[in-house]
């Protein structure tokens, strides 16, 4: 008994009752945890709960494949291609067409006068315009524009819209504007204010009414001398006496009325301006040029194509 007593009180009997404790007290909670798992489980009462357990865990699915890895492979993008046809009318003609800033050689048909500056300004084109070996505008085709007053120039002005006449009937509207045309050697040599906006004529300034009928009675007595009548004598040429020749004799009263008109014009634009008939100029277009959008009148389809 001594010998028991002194190895318990010893350094290995403590650590033996130390051991021993600690396997009483895990036998214990292990115990405790058995019963508590055992008391959650459901008891099974029949057969039927039997089977409906078995569907349940039979409707579980199969584990499948494991994901292949992910790449870094790129994704092909999708072009959507749609076609439409169109009809011709939307697809000019390669080459039937004139590049920007093109100049179109012009007549002037009528006289333009400050006066009644509402009056139309009509050109006849007198040189063809012609871009990758085509006639764009052919020579003959007429230009329809409005004339406007230039007071800083003193000159007929004419831009925004104008309707081109082609010789087989066609019309198309353009945007331009009238320049100055001063060509001293056709093709060669041209004068200082050759390519400047507006047309070049006659101007007057003065409110003296008789300088005003000076100015009127230069261009209208050439007008006059070449419907009268005229007979030879021992003195040359000269004015026979007619019934004819007595009228125009009188037209000073027709001066008078036109010079009073000069004189209006004066004093409403501080200028009066006078281009007349068969004077060049240039009208210059500063956008594109599609002679295919040409119609007929009112019509949608070409009448023909360059």
């Amino acid at each position: 008994m001594n010998s028991l007593a002194d190895f318990l009180r010893s350094r290995f009997g403590l650590a033996a009752i130390g051991l021993a404790i600690l396997l009483i007290v895990a036998t214990f909670f292990s115990s405790c945890r058995s019963e508590r798992a055992a008391s959650l489980i459901p008891p099974r009462t029949n057969s039927t709960d039997t089977s409906r357990l078995e569907r349940s865990v039979g409707s579980i699915p199969a584990p499948g494949p494991a994901p292949a890895p992910a790449t870094n492979t790129p994704k092909r993008s999708v072009i959507l291609s749609i076609h439409v046809p169109l009809s011709p009318e939307t697809n000019p003609v390669a080459g039937a067409f004139a590049p920007a800033g093109g100049q179109l050689i012009c007549e002037l048909v009528n006289t333009l006068e400050s006066i009644r500056i509402e009056t139309p300004l009509i050109g006849l084109v007198v040189r063809d315009l012609v871009f990758g070996g085509k006639v764009i505008v052919p020579a003959g085709t007429r230009v329809l524009g409005k004339a406007q007053v230039d007071r800083v120039r003193d000159r007929i002005s004419a831009n925004g819209s104008w309707t081109l006449v082609f010789p087989e009937g066609e019309e198309l509207i353009v945007e331009g504007l009238a320049l100055h045309r001063d060509e001293i050697v056709p093709g060669e040599r041209w004068g200082s204010e050759d390519g400047s906006a507006g047309l070049k004529g006659q101007v007057i300034k003065s409110t003296s009414f008789d300088e005003i009928k000076l100015f009127a009675a230069a261009f209208l007595s050439g007008v006059s001398e070449g419907f009268q009548e005229t007979e030879s004598s021992v003195f040359g040429s000269c004015a026979r006496s007619s019934v004819k020749n007595a009228a125009l004799a009188g037209s000073s009263a027709v001066l008078d009325e036109y010079a009073r008109s000069i004189a209006d014009s004066i004093k409403r634009d501080g200028v009066f301006v006078r281009v007349e008939g068969g004077a060049q100029f240039s009208l210059f277009i500063p956008h594109f040029l599609d002679r295919t959008t040409a119609r007929i009148g009112a019509t949608r389809r070409n009448h023909s194509k360059p």
